[in-house]
């Protein structure tokens, strides 16, 4: 079977003609339509549909149209009855009008629906090749949420009193979001809504004492040229104190040796988010302080903030690996808490339907 690409132009469909028809006709390929809004794509559908009908190629039951929203499969549902009766009208074949007549007749068995109703479908017909319970419900995202919700509590529950190193770093992180907790829930939410990816992430080597100390170093570096500005109220200076202050409390604690590497990791991921040290204002003048000029200092301070965003995605990257791991409890949990009210989720719907067409031939068939 060959394929095609095609495409419309909107408000142009004398220079689509050879498209649509391509479309209405090559009824023996497999085809993929780009086109814009409102250029036809459902109607040319339609035209495809009935003519597969009329032409016997399938009775209406052997035909699967999934759209994205009940609404449109709906719509699509009354436009392909409209378009088989306007055809039978027109048939001026015996052989055609009594495959429309007949695909009229079973309409309702029409596979149109959405993606997740079809695949929710299948499943309920193979139930023992899919592995699912017979009588599961399809969730509601607010019923997901809160069964994720109960999952959360347990797992939070078990690993509190010694989390982790991913779950104890991350809860160390802060920003002007979310708490702590908040966002250790929602890490395992974007985890658990991409369980079909089910690759280990890399993790590349990292080591994090020696990466803090690198920058730290730059850091105190950057933070010793900027003190002693000529004036107090310049904005460069100002914008420029939490990188002093983070050094100053780091010193007075006894610095990396003694100090808790995931605060100080929290510390300056925050120093790296933090819009007014990234970006700061130039200030005015040439001269910033005694024997530096301001220009010397802001291109300190690029090198400095180019740095600072380097270690953050390094960090991140590992802290993300670490986690994909620790939350596999998380996401058992869910599944379980799911399994014990019988209930699928739309992730549930796709995977268990793509596995039971994977696995199992006579359902291909």
């Amino acid at each position: 079977m060959s394929g095609h690409l095609v495409g419309f132009e909107n408000d142009a469909l004398l220079a689509d003609a050879d498209a649509r028809a391509l479309i209405r006709t090559a009824l023996n390929e497999t085809m993929v339509v780009e086109a814009a809004a409102g250029t036809g794509k459902t109607s040319e559908l339609v035209h495809r549909m009935v003519a597969v009908l009329a032409e016997g190629r399938a009775e209406v039951e052997e035909i699967v149209a999934v759209t994205f929203t009940e609404k449109a499969a709906g719509e699509l549902a009354l436009r392909l009855r409209s378009g088989i009766e306007k055809a039978r009208r027109a048939a001026q074949d015996d052989t055609e009008r009594g495959n429309l007549e007949r695909a009229l007749a079973h309409l309702e068995e029409a596979r149109i629906s959405t993606i997740h109703g079809f695949c929710a479908d299948l499943l309920r017909e193979r139930p023992v090749e899919a592995g699912v319970d017979p009588a599961f419900r399809v969730m509601t995202e607010a019923e997901a949420e809160r069964r994720y919700g109960e999952a959360f509590g347990r797992y939070l529950e078990g690993i509190l009193i010694r989390p982790p190193e991913g779950v104890r770093r991350l809860l160390r992180r802060r920003d002007h979001g979310p708490g702590a907790i908040e966002r250790l829930r929602r890490a395992g939410y974007e985890l658990i809504s991409w369980r079909h990816c089910t690759a280990r992430w890399k993790r590349p080597a990292f080591d994090r004492r020696e990466a803090i100390n690198n920058i730290l170093t730059a850091l105190g570096e950057f933070a010793d040229r900027s003190e002693g500005a000529f004036a107090d109220l310049d904005p460069l200076y100002r914008d420029t104190a939490p990188a002093r202050a983070l050094i100053g409390r780091l010193r007075a604690s006894g610095g990396i040796e003694t100090g808790d590497l995931d605060e100080i990791e929290a510390d300056l991921c925050a120093l790296a988010k933090q819009r007014d040290f990234m970006r700061p204002r130039r200030g005015s003048g040439v001269k910033y302080s005694k024997g530096l000029a301001r220009k010397e200092l802001l291109h300190a301070h690029a090198i400095m903030a180019k740095s600072l965003e380097q270690f953050q995605i390094a960090a991140d990257g590992d802290l993300a690996a670490l986690l994909q791991d620790e939350l596999v409890l998380l996401l058992d949990g869910y599944q379980t808490r799911k399994a014990e009210t019988g209930g699928l989720d739309f992730e549930d719907l796709l995977m268990r339907a793509r596995n039971l067409v994977r696995d199992v031939g006579e359902v291909r068939r």
